[in-house]
């Protein structure tokens, strides 16, 4: 006999997307659509269990339509269902989840003094400790242990990995996790996928795009045979981000770098642009004005330029001597006089431009 579970964490439901300005409310209506769409597949893959791993909603004050859309979601399902505060949405005197209408015949929010579900038809104990402040410095795996009468313990925590030299909120180690000896824990709070000491356990990361640097949202299919748990990562997530970097120094002006830009062209594709490297003195490049010209390739753009203008023959003039600085530049301009090869009087140059920014401290290079 073997369990398939769906692990799913942080979907931020009502999440304000400030950082994407216009298309905020867009991308908040898309985590509507997405969380559909996790329940669409926990009934198509037929799992046994569907386990949130804390912050279902943003914040404990979302609006009633989105707590509606909850209600009739979780009515769809018809396995059991774990639901975790996290620390967004903990269990407090205002929680969110004291305003859900849950159907008790198989939705079990972990709340008060109810640390652990046994559910005999699956041999199955799931177990978790409800957030019930935003922070703390509690392990959220505190007194849990597994339930020897059921052949599968799975333990529910939302909270961060231990890193030495940190503070970090729900702390979580190794430690804590075999002291539990679950089969599996389900991990929420980190907004990206990790497999965490040997498989034992995961974050699953949100099932939809969240903040600037995450990928294509996704869940977790979990397989429990009494080996190694067995997870699979399933893709859900519309939106996605990307990074780019371009060097000005490699671009023949404006057109070029929008010719660049829009070979990735995709409307569900959040791009973050990034000009560095040295700028022509006969390139001028308007950031903002760049972002409006790229908008219509993609769901969203956000350009930062941190290139740097090419210096000036009568600035590479003020230059001491008697400096690092300067001998640096007396050198270079010796060995471009020197040359009579075209091709490398162009790559001392360069290097010159170059070497005098690194010098100053200029973030110039990848």
């Amino acid at each position: 006999m073997s369990l398939r579970l769906l692990h799913t964490a942080d979907v931020h439901l009502d999440a304000p997307f400030r950082w994407l300005g216009s298309r905020g409310n867009e991308q908040r209506r898309q985590l509507r659509e997405t969380f559909r769409s996790v329940v669409d597949l926990a009934l198509e893959r037929r799992v046994d269990a569907f386990l949130v791993a804390g912050d279902l909603f943003d914040s404990n004050s979302p609006s009633q339509d989105t707590v509606d859309l909850v209600q009739s979601q979780l009515q769809r399902l018809t396995m059991p269902v774990f639901l975790l505060p996290g620390t967004h949405d903990c269990f407090d005197n205002a929680s969110v989840y004291r305003r859900l209408r849950l159907p008790e015949s198989n939705v079990f929010l972990f709340q008060g003094s109810r640390t652990s579900v046994p559910l005999d038809s699956l041999g199955l104990t799931v177990h978790a400790r409800a957030n019930h402040t935003k922070t703390s410095s509690a392990s959220p795996l505190s007194g849990l242990e597994a339930n020897p009468s059921t052949r599968f313990n799975v333990a529910l925590a939302h909270g961060s990995l231990r890193m030495p030299g940190t503070v970090e909120d729900f702390p979580l180690t190794e430690r804590d996790v075999a002291a539990a000896r679950m089969d599996y824990v389900a991990l929420g709070h980190w907004h990206s996928y990790q497999t965490c000491f040997g498989g034992k356990a995961c974050y699953s990361g949100p099932p939809e795009l969240l903040d600037a640097g995450g990928g294509q949202g996704q869940v977790l299919l979990v397989e429990l045979d009494g080996g190694p748990p067995k997870t699979t990562r399933c893709p859900v997530g519309k939106r996605r981000y990307e990074k780019m970097e371009l060097r000005l120094d490699e671009v023949a002006g404006t057109g070029d770098i929008q010719t660049r830009v829009r070979v990735l062209r995709d409307p569900d594709l959040v791009l973050g642009l990034t000009l560095n490297g040295l700028r022509p003195l006969d390139l001028i490049v308007d950031a903002e004005a760049l972002t409006t010209e790229l908008s219509g390739a993609f769901f969203a753009v956000k350009v930062t330029d941190r290139s740097h203008p090419l210096l000036l023959s009568e600035e590479l003039d003020g230059f001491s001597e008697d400096t690092v600085l300067g001998q640096f530049v007396r050198r270079m301009r010796a060995r471009i006089t020197e040359t009579d090869d075209e091709d490398e009087r162009r790559v001392v140059e360069s290097a010159l431009q170059f070497g005098v920014a690194l010098l100053q401290g200029k973030k110039v290079l990848r």
